[in-house]
């Protein structure tokens, strides 16, 4: 015995359904992590400032002697008891991500693909230590 043609049901009742699930779930997920990406470049943002004002305390303690390191031992410990650490991670074109807390020590500013912060000891600029751009096309570097 076979079915009508009305209760019979075909691939193409699965496939085309499944596909336009299937698009429609990768395009949220895209969209998803773009706005999680941009989340971690406002933890990094309030994380640089953060780091700013302490510097700026230190500088103003200090009769305008910058510190000549940011680790939790040296006299700056006492502006900011641990330094918090570069929250982004996916810079546009490929580059390496800056994630991490480590301090990379200079006297000028980043030049590569680093990771955590870079200081200027002799001006007192803090930056991220990556020439990578964020979502907007930004260098993280000029933050």
């Amino acid at each position: 015995m076979t079915l009508p043609t009305r209760q019979r049901i075909l691939l193409k009742d699965y496939v085309i359904p499944g596909a336009l699930l299937l698009l429609l779930i990768l395009m949220v997920g895209v969209r998803f992590s773009f706005l999680l990406e941009k989340t971690r470049e406002g933890t990094t943002v309030g994380n640089l400032h953060h780091i700013r004002q302490a510097l700026l305390l230190y500088y103003q303690d200090h009769n305008g002697v910058h510190p000549r390191e940011l680790s939790p031992q040296s006299p700056f410990g006492r502006y900011l008891s641990g330094l918090p650490a570069v929250a982004t991670l996916h810079p546009r074109a490929g580059a390496a991500s800056p994630a991490g807390g480590e301090v990379t020590y200079g006297t000028d500013s980043p030049r590569g693909f680093g990771r955590g912060w870079y200081y200027n000891y002799e001006t007192g600029q803090i930056y991220i230590n990556s020439i990578g751009q964020d979502t907007r096309g930004v260098a993280y570097s000029a933050y």
